[in-house]
């Protein structure tokens, strides 16, 4: 049986991930490189087809040498992470041609599918970070197999992922954040922060095991401070340190009426509105459900 005869039959059906291929073309096309750069080489070609047996088929590094020999054993274990080693980058330039080769391919295909407009970046694990691994293995190749054609061809690769990985918008992993308030005082809560500070409802939900109700805010952002900062925004918005772990903050358009309405409902006035360095009007309430807020109003700079 050939290397291309066995790694045919042991990756069988698998799937060339995020695509409608299966995974030989990859082999294939290791092998296709590795036959073209370095023709009086035959391990190289048979390890480009057998690079991925060991981690992806139940196939053994003793199954690789009993029919192919001990080079392309040694070749293919070198790009191999398997029997919970990690794998490191090759040190000798044969391995190099092989992990080189590997990367080649990898590559050409990802620019080929970013040239056409697909989300490419979405079939990997590290997202655009893969371009980042590519990169390592060019550098290395460019160090060990500085005159070798195939060293070039990555790098020329490598360059135009990443100039796709620095132009296409990176995917937005979080969509919205909600902060989520236990209020024990139910009703009064949803009173005073959908009525009287005036958060629509986007949602609210009953059942025998308990009642929700989802407010919209505006925009939402995750503000964090050090514990100076924290204590230097209370001195300047109530003069002494008055928050705990987490404060909630709104912007609103007039930041000493709000106060008034809010304390007329129940909230506790903690500081009227006050200007603060950063050229806001800030008031400091404790509302319901345990929230203590800063109504926050941007003021115009001649203001």
């Amino acid at each position: 049986m050939t290397p291309e005869e066995f790694a045919r039959q042991r990756h069988g059906n698998q799937p060339r991930k995020g695509t409608d291929r299966l995974y030989i073309v990859h082999p294939e096309g290791v092998a296709r490189i590795l036959a073209s750069h370095y023709p009086d080489h035959p391990d190289l070609a048979a390890a480009g087809w057998l690079h991925d047996t060991i981690e992806d088929t139940e196939t053994t590094a003793e199954e690789i040498e009993e029919r192919f020999g001990p080079e392309v054993r040694r070749l293919v274990v070198g790009v191999t992470k398997y029997d919970g080693i990690p794998w490191e980058m090759p040190r000798d330039p044969e391995t190099m041609r092989l992990k080189a080769a590997d990367a080649l391919d990898n590559v050409t295909e990802a620019n080929v599918g970013l040239r056409r407009g697909e989300a490419v970046f979405e079939r990997f694990a590290k997202g655009r970070a893969k371009v980042t691994h590519w990169r390592s293995i060019a550098d290395a190749a460019t160090r060990l197999l500085p005159d070798e054609p195939i060293a070039a061809e990555l790098e020329t690769g490598v360059v135009e992922a990443e100039a796709f990985a620095r132009a296409v918008p990176a995917p937005r992993a979080t969509h919205e954040m909600r902060l989520v308030v236990t209020a024990t005082d139910y009703d009064a809560a949803v009173h005073f922060y959908r009525d009287v500070l005036g958060l629509p409802e986007r949602a609210a939900f009953a059942s025998p095991d308990g009642r929700v109700t989802i407010l919209e805010a505006g925009v939402a952002t995750l503000e964090i401070a050090d514990p100076a900062q924290a204590e230097f925004i209370d001195r300047v918005e109530v003069g002494r340190r008055v928050a705990g772990h987490i404060r909630v903050a709104f912007q609103v358009d007039d930041a000493a009426s709000l106060t008034r309405i809010l304390a007329a409902a129940g909230a506790e006035v903690l500081a009227e509105a006050t200007r603060t360095p950063w050229n806001s009007s800030n008031a400091r309430l404790n509302g319901p459900a345990g929230l203590q807020l800063t109504l926050f109003q941007e003021l115009p700079p001649d203001e």
